[in-house]
């Protein structure tokens, strides 16, 4: 199974992933959300996120906040993190994963 085989499949078919670059040390997404991202962590990954468009309530670790377009978010290895859309649009951001992300690293919490 595929990096955006697993995706959809973990988020229910509500997400498209498009890999843009990738190296050993880094992976680059174009993800489009249309209703959720369920709570989740990696164990060995880092995660940066820019927001391109749309808005959600994004859960980080204890916090619970509100993104939109501007956004940057990191999110730290082991950290708990979820996005739950509020826009009538889906929410597509930029996610670049450290070190390369092949999907396997994704433990649910939900």
């Amino acid at each position: 199974m595929n990096l955006k085989d697993s995706l959809e499949s973990l988020l229910n078919d509500n997400i498209t992933v498009l890999n843009l670059k990738h190296d050993s040390l880094s992976s680059s997404f174009l993800i489009s959300i249309k209703k959720k991202v369920g709570l989740h962590k990696h164990l060995y990954h880092a995660e940066h996120v820019y927001v391109i468009s749309g808005e959600g309530e994004m859960i980080l670790g204890d916090e619970s906040f509100i993104v939109k377009e501007g956004d940057y978010i990191f999110i730290p290895i082991n950290t708990p993190h979820a996005v739950k859309v509020i826009s009538k649009v889906p929410l597509k951001v930029i996610s670049i994963q450290s070190p390369y992300f092949d999907g396997k690293d994704r433990i649910l919490l939900e």
